[in-house]
């Protein structure tokens, strides 16, 4: 049996075992480094893409195993008791996975989508900060230019988490550049469609 069935099957308690396991075996070890240098955690993320688990709050009618909040709470807490930043990129990620499963309604494109998370393990990174608006993540200057089926957007965002190892970006915008800036939407933007520019640094354990 594979991994994807195994996680699809197990029971609740048998996953947080495995979580346990790839934690200490996988995770852990990394830590200390990935906390001197405040880097991505690259071997636990590769650990979790390896056992599916990225894929884990997709809907069962779209291949996923359909993990519930309070287990994948529970898995977000051991995670953390192994490497904090592990734990971090785990649970940020499931919030973005989370939001699109809530909204996919009927959409053919994002109910792919969300099968492709889960086939393909992809990680999605979180754009909601922004330069100029004070921390109002309910507000946001960018806006979405429109050019009949295609877009493009521009944003300056102060911090994009882990955005540079990100497969896909979930961007907050301005539903077009006119608009006011609590009329947002959510953007999403996958690999190859966009691209970054560093404009700083920053030391991620004041994200911790």
């Amino acid at each position: 049996m594979d991994t994807a069935k195994r996680l699809e099957d197990a029971t609740s308690a048998e996953r947080l075992d495995r979580v346990k396991r790839l934690g200490v075996e996988s995770v852990a070890p990394h830590a200390t480094d990935v906390d001197k240098n405040s880097r991505f955690p690259i071997e636990g993320v590769t650990a979790l893409k390896k056992e599916r688990l990225l894929g884990a709050l997709v809907p069962k009618s779209l291949g996923g195993p359909e993990i519930g909040m309070i287990e994948l709470a529970a898995m977000c807490e051991i995670l953390g008791q192994s490497c904090a930043s592990t734990a971090m990129v785990f649970a940020m990620h499931q919030i973005q996975v989370a939001s699109i499963a809530r909204h996919v309604g009927t959409s053919a494109f994002f109910r792919q989508y969300l099968t492709d998370v889960n086939e393909q393990q992809r990680l999605i990174a979180s754009v909601t900060s922004e330069v100029g608006i004070g921390g109002d993540m309910r507000s946001s200057i960018a806006g979405v230019e429109k050019d009949g089926t295609t877009f493009r957007l521009k944003k300056a965002a102060s911090t994009i988490s882990y955005g540079e190892h990100a497969d896909d970006l979930l961007v907050t915008a301005k539903s077009s550049p006119d608009a006011p800036a609590n009329d947002q939407v959510l953007v999403l933007l996958k690999k190859g469609d966009f691209a970054l520019e560093k404009t700083g640094s920053w030391d991620t354990m004041g994200m911790r």
